[in-house]
């Protein structure tokens, strides 16, 4: 395991050991999935993961991402909505958003 400070959080990630076409970003809650890998296993994923991480973190985390990665997982939101509610933090992060010009105005899928 390495991991780093980055502003006062911590990152740690874990890598396998061949370059992964899958990631897994995310906070807390995906810190420990790697213990249901075999690092040694073609189909293993990288796992970076930074405990209490925010979507405004997302970007930050994006950087510990190996090249070469073709299919991301993110697993983010959570402490965002513990601080507000699920509908305040999903309009806060729509909003920068690109949005596809045929989409813009018409009401979200639910």
């Amino acid at each position: 395991m390495a991991a780093v400070n980055a502003s006062t959080k911590r990152i740690i990630w874990k890598l396998p050991h061949h370059a992964p076409t899958c990631a897994v970003v995310g906070d807390s809650q995906t810190k420990h999935l790697h213990t249901h890998f075999d690092p040694s296993s073609p189909d293993s994923p990288a796992f970076i993961s930074q405990p209490g991480a925010r979507i405004d973190d997302v970007g930050g985390l994006l950087d510990f991402v190996p090249r070469g990665v073709s299919l991301l997982v993110l697993n983010v939101a959570t402490n965002d909505i513990a601080r507000t509610s699920a509908e305040t933090a999903i309009q806060s992060r729509i909003a920068g958003l690109p949005l596809d010009p045929a989409r813009q105005g018409a009401a979200p899928e639910r």
